[in-house]
This record gives C-alpha cells, sequence and structure tokens, in this order.
C-alpha cells in the first residue's frame, strides 16, 4: 500500500513537519498506529528515531513483558534507538483526583517534553490518527471544553513541536498497511475497558452516530475546521493582541479590551485564551505542578466569566477545576498563583533592598520629618522605638490582627481590607509588614494617618516597595 506511506511523506513536507536530518523522539505503544508510523518513516528515510515506550502499570506483568520484548525486537530490527519509562498512573490518579486516563496524558506529555529537553530534541511525534481526532471532538463536546478544537496537527510546548503526521489517516488504512508490509503490533487489552471514557465512545458511540451516514466522521472534522477558521482571522487575532496579561508576583491580571468586551462573539475564546496564557506562564516544571495547577475551563465557566465582565459584575469569583479561582474586578479578571513555599517571611536589614516574592523592598532611616506621613501603595512611613527597627515583610492571613485607624481598635486583615475597598480576591494573599508581631503596613490598604512622628523616643522610618 504505497499510498499510505507516500501519504505520511506528504503531510510531513506540505506541513514542514520535520526533515530528514533531525533527530525525532516518537510516542511508542507498540499498537499498530505507532508500528505504522515508525516503520513508514524508516521506509522513507528518517532514521534519527528514539522510540519512547511508557509503562503504565495498569495491566498484568505477563502483558506488560510481552510488550518490552516486542519494542526491543522491533526497534532492533529496524536499527533505532529505544526507552522503557515506567509511570505510576495509579498512585497519580489516587493522589491528585484525576481519572486513569487523564493521569496517563499528563505524564507522557510531560515525560516526552522532559525527554526530549534532555536529549537536544525539538520534534516529538505522536500517532494519533482520523479517528482519534474524531474521539477526542466528541469527547470534548461532551464537557464543554469547545475551545481544544479536537487534536492539532501540530503545535509547540516550551519550545518542542508535537507533530501528528498520521491524522489525515484512518484506523483502517493504518491496520492495511500493516497487514500489506507483514509489520506485527500489540493488541492493547485496555482499549476494550468500556469503563474508559474514550472507548465507550469508540465502541458504543460513534457506530451508533455513524449508522445515519457514513461520512459522519468526516462531516463533524469539516464543522470544527470551520468553527477553527473563525478563530485564526486578521479580526480575532488582532482583538486577542489588544488584551494582556501581566504577572504580578501573587497574581496574574487578565486585561481585556474595550473591542474585546464589545465583540459578543469572540469574547468568550478570548477569555480562554488569557486565562491558558496565564496557565502556561506559572506552569511549574515538576510533574507535580502540572497536576496540581491543571487548568480546564469549560463552557458554562466560560460563559459566567463573560456576563461577568460584560454586566461589570466586580468580585464575581468563578471557580474553575483544581482550585483555581477567577476574579472579576472592573472588567478584568485576576487568578490567584500558588504560593511560594519557604518564602513565608524574611527581615529588612536598614539601608538594603531585598527581593522577595518578586517585590523590591527597602527599609531606611528618615533623617528629618517629611512634609506628609501618610501611607501609599509603594511606600510607608513609620515610627519604630530607637532600640528596635526590625521589621519583617511576611504573606498575611485572614485571622492576623490590624490595627486600621484608632489605638486599641484590633481587627482581622480581612476585615480592613473589606473596609478599604480592596476585594476578597486578594485577601488571600496580600502582603504586609510587621514589628514585634504587630502589622504596621499593608500595602494594599493605601493610606494610613496612624504613623505620625510626634515623640522623641520614636525614629521615623520609611519602607519603599518596587
Amino acid at each position: 500500500m504505497g499510498s499510505f506511506k507516500n501519504n505520511v511523506q506528504e503531510t510531513i513536507v506540505k506541513e514542514s513537519l520535520f526533515c530528514r536530518d533531525d533527530r525525532l523522539l516518537v510516542s511508542f505503544s507498540g499498537g499498530a498506529d505507532s508500528v505504522s508510523l515508525v516503520h513508514s518513516l524508516v521506509s522513507l528515510g528518517f532514521k534519527k528515531l528514539i522510540l519512547l515506550y511508557f509503562d503504565h502499570g495498569l495491566r498484568s506483568h505477563k502483558e506488560r513483558d510481552f510488550e518490552k520484548r516486542f519494542v526491543k525486537d522491533f526497534a532492533n530490527k529496524l536499527k533505532v534507538s529505544y526507552r522503557i519509562m515506567s509511570l505510576p498512573i495509579q498512585f497519580i490518579a489516587d493522589q491528585y483526583g484525576y481519572s486513569l486516563e487523564s493521569s496517563g496524558h499528563e505524564a507522557r506529555y510531560y515525560c516526552l517534553e522532559r525527554f526530549a529537553g534532555i536529549y537536544g530534541i525539538k520534534t516529538v511525534l505522536m500517532a494519533h490518527h482520523k479517528d482519534d481526532l474524531l474521539e477526542t471532538l466528541l469527547l470534548q463536546l461532551g464537557r464543554g471544553s469547545v475551545f481544544h478544537m479536537g487534536l492539532p496537527l501540530k503545535h509547540v510546548i516550551n519550545d518542542i513541536m508535537f507533530a501528528r503526521p498520521l491524522l489525515a489517516q484512518s484506523k483502517q488504512d493504518i491496520v492495511a498497511y500493516c497487514e500489506e508490509k507483514k509489520v506485527s503490533y500489540c493488541e492493547d487489552s485496555s482499549n476494550t475497558d468500556l469503563s474508559f471514557q474514550r472507548n465507550h465512545i469508540r465502541h458504543e458511540l460513534i457506530p451508533v452516530l455513524s449508522q445515519y451516514t457514513s461520512s459522519f466522521d468526516d462531516h463533524l472534522n469539516i464543522l470544527f475546521q470551520r468553527v477553527q477558521a473563525s478563530y485564526e482571522t486578521l479580526e480575532f487575532q488582532q482583538l486577542v493582541s489588544s488584551c494582556n496579561v501581566l504577572e504580578h508576583p501573587c497574581y496574574f491580571e487578565c486585561i481585556i479590551s474595550d473591542a474585546a468586551k464589545q465583540s459578543d462573539f469572540y469574547l468568550g475564546t478570548i477569555i480562554y485564551q488569557l486565562l491558558k496564557q496565564c496557565y502556561d506562564i506559572g506552569l511549574g516544571k515538576r510533574l507535580k505542578d502540572r497536576l496540581t495547577s491543571h487548568f480546564d475551563c469549560n463552557m458554562a465557566q466560560l460563559t459566567s466569566l463573560k456576563d461577568a465582565v460584560i454586566n461589570q459584575q466586580s468580585g464575581e469569583i468563578i471557580h474553575l477545576s483544581k482550585g483555581v479561582s477567577v476574579y472579576c474586578y472592573q472588567q478584568n479578571l485576576y487568578i490567584k498563583k500558588s504560593p511560594v513555599k519557604g518564602s513565608s517571611s524574611q527581615v529588612l536589614s536598614l539601608n538594603q533592598a531585598i527581593e522577595w516574592q518578586g517585590y523590591s523592598i527597602r527599609l531606611e532611616r528618615c533623617d528629618y520629618l517629611p512634609e506628609s506621613c501618610l501611607s501609599s501603595k509603594n511606600q510607608c512611613y513609620v515610627s519604630l522605638p530607637s532600640s528596635s527597627s526590625v521589621v519583617t515583610v511576611a504573606m498575611l492571613h485572614g485571622d492576623d490582627s490590624y490595627m486600621p485607624y484608632q489605638k486599641n481598635e484590633f481587627v482581622n486583615v480581612n476585615k480592613a481590607l473589606a473596609k478599604q475597598g480592596v476585594n476578597a480576591f486578594f485577601r488571600q494573599f496580600c502582603l504586609g509588614f510587621k514589628s514585634n508581631d504587630e502589622i504596621i503596613w499593608i500595602p494594599e490598604l493605601g493610606v494610613d494617618k496612624r504613623y505620625l512622628v510626634s515623640s522623641s523616643d520614636t525614629v521615623c522610618y520609611r519602607i519603599m516597595l518596587h
């Protein structure tokens, strides 16, 4: 079946996926999909391949050992390199509350990305085909994640391109190629387990839908391609470019332009793009970080965010998955970052600037009393006993006490912030300065008249925050 190999080559050349001299990492399962991909690539002269096989530890030892021997023999026969990696998928699912499917997906992509980085490989090949695309589209429709648009032919993650050369080929074409070339492959017993949602769609839903038309998969793919094309127009790109994502030490700020707010058709997708950008910026390098901060947003959540922006619902908080919350304030959106461990507080040294939680902070003594001692969000004048000039910067909590205006009138941080109109989103990670365990300044509160220096036994200090 020369057409299969020719079609693969045509896709590679037409889309400029990679060249014969490129080193390529292949996600290899030993099934018909990855076997046909590797066999056709070697036949086309692509020799610099590394096959990476994942043992998920979910099936019997007998079946897994058989597959590992098959991978070794197949790679040696074609004279390509291979690696075998074990992944504790059941542990990941139990530890982080994921399904086995999602755990395997996240872990595989993480390992492929890291492995490619270690070996200096710029292209990772996936053996997804036309039938996989249809299943993915139906999965995404089912959970309302319509902005993923299936499986892209190629996409870049951290400067590494993930490519799918078989995306135009059907499963039937793949099996026929293996049979004609007399190439053996493994059958994964878990592919018939209907407890996995993808298998249920593959074996139960698609056959029923295909009864209405033999070209059901083609029709659905065309529909999604047209929807995708609407988000690749110059108008949409200009609207996205008019918005901005600012990274602050403790949170991300998504600034939505007036033009984007007025675009009812595109606004939901623009919000999705901005939130995804925040996730990509803040994504940790460890698999644990990826799992604990996994980003997902369905249609219902996007609609709520869109309504909050359009209707100026300041104070509205939309909860996404895995504890990620998005806060709407004055038609912009904010996402809290995960707290930085090991940096809960730090002592300021006189006349020495420190870097803490992304801020530059400096404490200095004032030789003379300034005309105004009013605090702002960037600086604060405080009076401290001449015998002690120790100030600590820390992330405050709701149960920290704060004396906002009158002596002996202590309230907690949450109430003080609310009184000043600082919204709930900031209360969980506001910055504060303490002396002798008493809070002396919270930058978000702005102006504060408590610290006018009026006694000879105190000294005036200034704290500056940048």
